[in-house]
């Protein structure tokens, strides 16, 4: 019984498995200082799944697979006895123990009014590197009321249907997830079972058009793409388009992106485009668009394009406060990076100033970006008065209390050779950071 004392005693870990033998003992350790119990529910493994999860301290249960994700999960949920749940799947997970503590550290102080958390979740690709970023829900209070619903993509929902409120978190915890990796993409088996799935969630509701872009989702992930073109062509029908979900437009119009760049066809531009202006029919202020039209441009080396759409995309991503871009976020250094490239292969200086402030403001120790943008201003510097406005830029980017970020600035300058504004620089440094660089020299 939690006495109030053991924050442990409030959190229970649940999942569901089949074959997850490769993730399962990175799925339980994760979390594992956090949580009174673990609970894993086999649906069916022919592999060590099982063993590993027993030998590891779960609790695991199996049971029959239904062809119902809510129910596995649900089943799960009523054999958990904290009064938190964490539900992750076994392919997410917390990259550092410090941000497990920050997630048990919440919990005691959510208002009663939420039975719900959201946090970022980065989608990984086979190099472990960002593919695109959202926001879900893995983390809720355990009431009775509270319950998964849906065949497949299944959502929490409440058995009065009272909304789900939910507070959303950014900076106290963000979930990692393989499963759209190349290498799971290529799971058939798994990418089988969801299409059949929906294939009859479809079958038995001809007119959810919400299931119909799960089907073509899915489909697209797992390379069953065949034939897919009279059920594309139904769901654009506008009177049929209006009744999908804001969010799934979105998750469907972006996967249709990226999907004719990456495999691309011979009407690939025009299909490209169609969507590309569906999109902004409806969702004009979205970044993720002309950032994906913008990769298109630039793989068929049409840079004047490809610059055109990427610089919207960043315009855009500065001011969009609606719903959370699927692909931007977790690229925009690699956007400012390309942004960067093209306007100094277009001889654009101030295209090169922006795009390199934009960088170092996300990455600061970007060192070849900064030496880049100072090689472009050293034509502009030619007196103190000069220096010092150069030097009100870089403090804007720089933390020159710290004595890394003015040791990085100082070599920097000094390697590119910009007197006046190193003259000016070393009015900032300390006999201790003279001493650092002479002893790494």
């Amino acid at each position: 019984m939690y006495d109030g004392k053991d924050l442990n005693m409030l959190i229970s870990q649940c999942m569901i498995v089949k074959n997850e033998e490769k993730n399962i003992e990175r799925a339980l350790t994760w979390a594992k200082d956090i949580v009174s119990e673990q609970i894993v529910v086999d649906t069916g493994s022919t592999d060590k799944t099982v063993e590993i999860a027993k030998s590891l301290g779960a609790t695991v249960f199996e049971i029959p697979w239904e062809n119902d994700f809510a129910k596995a999960k649900n089943f799960a949920i009523d054999k958990a006895k904290g009064q938190w749940i964490i539900f992750f799947d076994a392919d997410e997970y917390l990259q550092t123990q410090a941000e497990a503590h920050n997630l048990k550290k919440l919990l005691p102080s959510v208002s009663r009014e939420f039975v719900a958390i959201s946090s970022p979740l980065i989608n990984l690709d086979d190099n472990h590197d960002p593919i695109s970023k959202i926001s879900q829900v893995r983390v809720f209070r355990n009431q009775d009321k509270l319950r998964y619903a849906g065949l497949i993509h299944e959502n929490l929902s409440t058995s009065d249907n009272s909304k789900v409120k939910g507070l959303h978190v950014d900076n106290c915890f963000t979930i990692m997830h393989t499963g759209y990796s190349a290498s799971e993409r290529k799971d058939k088996d798994k990418g089988r079972r969801n299409t059949e799935m929906l294939k009859k969630l479809v079958q038995d509701k001809p007119s959810d058009y919400n299931a119909k872009v799960y089907f073509v989702t899915d489909a697209l992930r797992y390379g069953f793409v065949a034939e897919l073109d009279p059920i594309l062509s139904a769901i654009f029908e506008p009177v049929n388009y209006k009744t999908i979900l804001p969010s799934l437009r979105i998750y469907l119009e972006t996967c249709l992106l990226q999907e004719f760049t990456d495999s691309p066809l011979p009407d690939s531009e025009e299909r490209l485009l169609q969507i590309y202006h569906t999109g902004m029919s409806w969702n004009a202020s979205h970044p993720d668009y002309d950032f994906l039209l913008g990769n298109w441009y630039r793989k068929q080396e049409d840079l004047a394009k490809a610059k055109s759409y990427f610089a919207r995309a960043y315009d855009k991503l500065l001011t969009y406060d609606g719903i959370l871009p699927i692909v931007l976020p977790s690229n925009m250094e690699g956007l400012c990076l390309i942004l960067l490239t093209l306007c100094k292969q277009e001889k654009d200086a101030p295209g090169v100033v922006k795009y390199a402030i934009a960088t170092l403001k996300i990455n600061r120790y970007h060192t070849k970006t900064l030496m880049i943008l100072l090689e472009l201003l050293r034509r502009e510097i030619q007196d103190d008065n000069s220096a010092l406005k150069v030097l009100n830029i870089l403090s804007s980017i720089y933390d020159f209390s710290n004595y890394k970020d003015r040791i990085l600035v100082f070599t920097c300058i000094e390697s590119v050779g910009i007197s006046p504004l190193e003259k000016a620089f070393r009015y900032r440094m300390t006999k201790e950071d003279f001493t650092l660089l002479n002893n790494t020299h």
